[in-house]
Protein backbone atom coordinates (compact mmCIF):
# COMPACT_ATOMS: atom_id res chain seq x y z
CA UNK A 1 0.00 0.00 0.00
CA UNK A 2 1.44 3.36 -0.97
CA UNK A 3 0.25 6.81 -0.13
CA UNK A 4 1.10 9.99 -1.97
CA UNK A 5 0.70 13.49 -0.65
CA UNK A 6 0.25 16.54 -2.80
CA UNK A 7 2.67 19.26 -1.77
CA UNK A 8 1.16 22.63 -1.04
CA UNK A 9 1.78 25.64 1.12
CA UNK A 10 0.66 24.50 4.55
CA UNK A 11 0.06 28.02 5.85
CA UNK A 12 -1.72 29.45 2.81
CA UNK A 13 -5.23 29.16 4.32
CA UNK A 14 -4.39 29.72 7.98
CA UNK A 15 -5.15 33.08 9.57
CA UNK A 16 -3.99 33.81 13.10
CA UNK A 17 -4.75 37.10 14.81
CA UNK A 18 -3.45 38.68 17.98
CA UNK A 19 -4.59 41.63 20.06
CA UNK A 20 -2.30 44.53 20.95
CA UNK A 21 -2.04 44.73 24.73
CA UNK A 22 0.38 47.68 24.74
CA UNK A 23 2.33 49.82 22.30
CA UNK A 24 5.12 51.99 23.69
CA UNK A 25 8.13 53.57 21.95
CA UNK A 26 7.81 51.55 18.76
CA UNK A 27 7.44 48.20 20.53
CA UNK A 28 4.11 46.40 20.55
CA UNK A 29 3.14 43.55 22.87
CA UNK A 30 0.51 41.17 21.49
CA UNK A 31 -1.44 38.27 22.95
CA UNK A 32 -2.91 35.39 20.98
CA UNK A 33 0.09 34.24 18.95
CA UNK A 34 0.95 30.82 20.33
CA UNK A 35 3.36 29.67 17.61
CA UNK A 36 5.02 32.89 16.40
CA UNK A 37 8.75 32.80 15.69
CA UNK A 38 11.57 35.35 15.94
CA UNK A 39 11.83 37.44 12.78
CA UNK A 40 8.26 36.76 11.66
CA UNK A 41 6.31 39.58 10.02
CA UNK A 42 3.14 40.79 11.77
CA UNK A 43 0.72 42.81 9.62
CA UNK A 44 -1.38 45.57 11.15
CA UNK A 45 -3.91 47.81 9.36
CA UNK A 46 -1.39 50.40 8.19
CA UNK A 47 2.10 49.17 9.11
CA UNK A 48 3.99 45.95 9.69
CA UNK A 49 6.03 44.70 12.60
CA UNK A 50 8.66 42.06 13.20
CA UNK A 51 8.66 39.66 16.16
CA UNK A 52 11.71 40.20 18.37
CA UNK A 53 10.63 38.80 21.73
CA UNK A 54 8.77 35.63 22.69
CA UNK A 55 7.37 35.21 26.18
CA UNK A 56 4.95 32.70 27.66
CA UNK A 57 1.70 34.34 26.51
CA UNK A 58 2.98 37.58 24.96
CA UNK A 59 4.84 38.36 21.74
CA UNK A 60 6.93 41.53 21.45
CA UNK A 61 7.20 43.11 18.00
CA UNK A 62 9.06 46.16 16.70
CA UNK A 63 6.85 48.42 14.61
CA UNK A 64 8.21 49.16 11.14
CA UNK A 65 6.53 52.50 10.60
CA UNK A 66 4.88 55.32 12.54
CA UNK A 67 4.51 54.15 16.12
CA UNK A 68 1.35 56.17 16.71
CA UNK A 69 -0.52 54.13 14.06
CA UNK A 70 -0.99 51.22 16.49
CA UNK A 71 -2.88 51.42 19.77
CA UNK A 72 -4.11 49.05 22.45
CA UNK A 73 -6.90 46.78 21.20
CA UNK A 74 -5.81 46.76 17.54
CA UNK A 75 -5.45 43.43 15.77
CA UNK A 76 -2.32 42.05 14.16
CA UNK A 77 -2.19 39.16 11.71
CA UNK A 78 0.65 36.66 11.45
CA UNK A 79 2.34 36.76 8.09
CA UNK A 80 3.95 33.30 8.40
CA UNK A 81 7.03 34.73 6.65
CA UNK A 82 10.42 35.78 7.93
CA UNK A 83 11.89 39.21 7.28
CA UNK A 84 14.39 38.78 4.47
CA UNK A 85 16.53 41.52 2.98
CA UNK A 86 17.54 41.39 -0.68
CA UNK A 87 21.22 41.20 -1.53
CA UNK A 88 22.87 41.77 -4.88
CA UNK A 89 23.58 44.17 -7.71
CA UNK A 90 19.94 45.29 -7.90
CA UNK A 91 20.09 46.94 -4.45
CA UNK A 92 23.71 48.11 -4.55
CA UNK A 93 23.80 51.78 -3.55
CA UNK A 94 20.08 51.87 -2.71
CA UNK A 95 18.43 52.87 0.53
CA UNK A 96 16.20 50.13 1.93
CA UNK A 97 13.27 50.52 4.31
CA UNK A 98 13.05 48.19 7.34
CA UNK A 99 11.19 45.54 5.33
CA UNK A 100 13.76 45.49 2.50
CA UNK A 101 11.93 47.52 -0.13
CA UNK A 102 13.94 50.11 -2.08
CA UNK A 103 13.24 53.56 -0.65
CA UNK A 104 13.16 56.07 -3.50
CA UNK A 105 12.20 59.27 -1.60
CA UNK A 106 15.61 60.43 -0.37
Amino acid sequence: MSTTFETSDVYSDIKEFGIVSSSIDGVTRLTGFDDAFIGEVIDFKIVSGVVLNLENLIVGAAILGPEDSIKMGDMGERGFIEVLLPVGISVLGSVLDPIGRIYRHY
